[in-house]
């Protein structure tokens, strides 16, 4: 009897070694075909350590590659879910979050994270506005289900700085202020809305369908001061400089 218990402990304990060591690329490359099928525009590349605890980097569609850092929680695989905590890095961006995965959906919590200027250029510059300074995701936790987000909350903030901005007639430069953001959901929709010190100055939209629309109100146009639009939002007040000004749209999902 004593023996069996014995030989028992030994093949429990040779399992948890043989799973906690798995390699993350062995994983991967298992159960690549239904990964793809879930997140088909994600990438995973580069493995290193173990399931438990290691690295890769990941790719959005055409979004630089970020390096990604995980640990594994083995108590949430008790509740039928995995926890991890997480930590990411690009060139010009750095943060963190926890993660918790289930077949109904996953969370996002604690995300914070600093993404430099050279980092939003990239994204920036093709549309014609080259940023300055950093800006600063906090407080942030999204939920998702199999198909889309459910819930959404957290901050931006941006510490202001000089824009430099492309017009059909010359590059215009211009200071603007320290500026707020605040994530939240409206039923199925993620928003962005942009504050400065007094206005509302920008609403962003992205929808399920991956469709972005964008909001600049007359008074972001107003604090950039270009000429060509100096006049359209002069003497106006407070509500009507509120309102939107421009309404761009673009599928970016």
């Amino acid at each position: 009897m004593r023996k069996s218990v014995g030989a028992l402990i030994a093949l429990i304990t040779f399992l948890a070694f043989f799973v906690a060591m798995m390699p993350a690329a062995f994983v991967y490359n298992f159960f690549q075909d239904k990964i793809s099928r879930v997140i088909p525009d994600v990438n995973f590349n580069g493995f290193e350590g173990t399931v438990w605890s290691g690295k890769s980097y990941v790719q959005i569609k055409h979004f630089p590659n970020v390096l990604s850092t995980w640990k594994i929680s083995p108590i949430g695989l008790f509740k039928g879910r995995i926890q991890s905590s997480l930590s990411f890095s690009s060139k010009g961006l750095t943060g963190s979050a926890d993660i918790s995965l289930s077949n109904k959906g996953a969370d996002i919590n604690n995300l914070s994270a600093v993404a430099r200027s050279n980092y939003l250029n990239q994204f920036t510059i093709p549309y014609g506005l080259d940023l300055s300074g950093n800006i600063q995701l906090s407080n942030a936790n999204l939920s998702f289900d199999n198909e889309w987000l459910t819930d959404s909350e957290g901050e931006l903030t941006w510490q202001g700085g000089i824009v430099h901005i492309q017009t059909p007639q010359q590059i215009h430069t211009a200071s603007l202020p320290p500026l707020k953001g605040k994530i939240y959901q409206q039923e199925r929709t993620l928003r962005l809305d942009v504050r400065g010190a007094e206005l509302d100055l920008m609403s962003v939209q992205i929808k399920p369908d991956g469709w972005a629309i964008v909001a600049i109100n007359y008074a972001l146009l107003d604090l950039t001061d270009i000429p060509l639009l100096a006049d359209a939002t002069e003497r106006r007040e407070k509500p009507d400089r509120e309102n939107p000004a421009v309404v761009l749209e673009e599928k970016i999902l």
